[in-house]
């Protein structure tokens, strides 16, 4: 094929939109969410399923939980009977000696005595048998609405600290983090707020984390595992996170006050296929962060996106792709200052040429080649 300057300046320009299809989505990502704090070392987002975005430690959904409106997209929801999700055990996690545990909760039904957020224990010995580290939302003394972590080590109660009553009292989703820094006591914190502890008779108020329920095996959100699973309490649980340091009252504020834009989760590259097809010949209203444009026409198919693995980085959501449309979008030409992993670049960006639409891959089929399209290949 004859490589003549308009081929090359429809290649650049392809080139360019392919470009700005992952680092725009990474910058509009960034100007709504908070960047997760160092030290984050797992995360389930619960985004319709238990995967752990960030080290791979996948949970499974037991006893029929299932998925429900969170406070950042969807969240892990529980009936309070025996659902939970299983978190396979991390050697490294289950030995942290201090770290932070943070999560979204919304305690659907206040009047349960215990409802079961969090907790890491030994499966098999009976209650105050079993080591165990655990977070419960507690109606305890006369009011309602404690949360309580517990530690019980060496077939003993160790320490159970609890906020005061009232700590939450309606269904509302809250957030909760619970830190320990190896020294002092523990901290809870309920959106943003750092709460007095107060501690059961005869326990301890030292710090207490993971490492300090030794026997430990077994880890799960919404329930408690020793010698069965207690699942009590009704509740959604969004967005749950184990820092391995502990997290400052200022970052926990931030992780608050983000809200459900939430923390910012890492973007997939897309590897971009030409497509042909017929076109969809549809009116749309269009607006991003450059301009505001009514009655687009979206046209022929130009480009069919797959999620790519690129260095051996993963792929967050493999059933995630992008076709993208021609546009008869008009545009002011500006200069957009960018970063990425290939450094930092000034892109003149120019007239709009394709709207990228979410699109559902439902089958795939080979096309054999044409005596035609062979000779194209060795023309190239």
């Amino acid at each position: 094929m004859k490589r003549t300057k308009q081929n090359v300046q429809s290649a650049a320009r392809w080139g360019f939109i392919l470009l700005l299809i992952f680092t725009l989505t990474g910058q509009a990502e960034a100007q709504t969410c908070v960047q997760p704090p160092t030290g984050l070392v797992s995360w389930w987002p619960g985004d319709g399923n238990a995967n752990d975005i960030l080290d791979g430690n996948n949970g499974t959904l037991i006893g029929g939980a299932t998925f429900a409106a969170g406070k950042v997209g969807l969240a892990f929801s529980f009936d309070g009977i025996d659902d939970a999700v299983d978190i396979p055990r991390n050697p490294t996690i289950f030995a942290l000696t201090e770290g932070t545990v943070d999560m979204w909760v919304r305690i659907l039904d206040l009047s349960s005595f215990t409802t079961r957020l969090f907790s890491i224990a030994d499966a098999g010995p009976a209650p105050f048998s079993s080591d165990q580290w655990s977070l419960d939302y507690r109606n305890e003394g006369p009011g309602f609405g404690n949360i309580q972590v517990t530690l019980v080590s060496g077939g003993s109660l160790v320490s159970a600290g609890l906020t005061p009553s009232d700590t939450i009292h309606d269904t509302d989703f809250h957030h909760l983090a619970v830190v320990a820094d190896g020294v002092g006591t523990i901290e809870v914190y309920v959106d943003g707020v750092s709460q007095l502890v107060l501690f059961a008779l005869g326990s301890s108020s030292d710090d207490f984390f993971f490492g300090d329920a030794t026997n430990a095996d077994n880890m799960k959100i919404g329930a408690i595992e020793r010698d069965s699973i207690s699942a009590e309490g009704a509740k959604v649980i969004d967005e749950v996170e184990i820092f391995d340091r502990p997290l400052s009252s200022l970052e926990i504020q931030a992780i608050f006050n983000a809200g459900s834009a939430g923390k910012c989760k890492k973007v997939d590259h897309f590897k971009c296929y030409t497509a042909e097809g017929d076109s969809v010949n549809q009116i749309v209203d269009l607006q991003d962060q450059f301009d505001i444009e009514p009655d687009v026409l979206v046209a022929k198919p130009k480009l069919f996106c797959n999620p790519v693995d690129k260095n051996s980085e993963g792929i967050l959501n493999p059933a995630a792709h992008l076709t993208c449309y021609k546009i008869n979008d008009d545009g002011v030409k500006r200069n957009v200052f960018v970063e990425n992993q290939f450094g930092v670049q000034t892109l003149k960006v120019g007239k709009p040429e394709l709207l990228c639409v979410p699109s559902q891959k439902i089958a795939v089929e080979p096309i054999h080649s044409t005596d035609e399209d062979e000779e194209d290949e060795e023309e190239k």
